[in-house]
């Protein structure tokens, strides 16, 4: 899992790094990505840190993506 979550945080900053190069398609905050055994999602936080949780495909994407929102001003400040 560790590893998994590695390249998927390296394919998040490059999806925005991409995106900042397209005016017109805004920033890239989070990126998800579905399985048949998990789903991941992960939020930038800073250029050096992002948040990632790991749900079973039956888990409640919608409450995850909230608390990870609402949460993340609170994990910067402490990482910064």
């Amino acid at each position: 899992l560790p590893t998994l979550l590695s390249e998927y945080a390296v394919a998040a900053i490059q999806l925005k790094r991409g995106a900042a190069q397209q005016p017109d398609t805004g920033p890239v905050d989070e990126v998800m990505v579905a399985g048949s055994q998990m789903i991941a999602i992960m939020r930038l936080l800073t250029e050096e840190y992002f948040l990632a949780v790991v749900l079973r495909p039956t888990g409640l994407v919608g409450k995850a993506r909230y608390l990870m929102r609402v949460h993340a001003p609170a994990l910067v400040q402490e990482l910064t």
